[in-house]
């Protein structure tokens, strides 16, 4: 069975973050394509499996990335 759970705390700044993105996105404002080699990182490891239960040690290394919003 699926229930929805009530959030015992709500961000502010997230929610203002997520309205104005979801505007944008209604508007068709500030979208662009994905850079080809994000787009094909994506396609290579769409079939991988995942267990989010997975203990992330510490000498794993999460690499950030930036994206180029304008």
């Amino acid at each position: 069975m699926v229930s929805r759970v009530e959030a015992i705390h709500e961000d502010s700044a997230m929610g203002a973050f997520l309205g104005l993105l979801e505007a944008d996105i209604r508007g068709g404002r500030n979208l662009n394509t994905l850079p080809e080699d994000l787009a094909q990182t994506m396609l290579a490891n769409a079939n991988h499996a995942v267990n989010l239960d997975e203990v992330i040690d510490e000498s794993t290394s999460l690499k950030p990335c930036s994206l180029n919003i304008t």
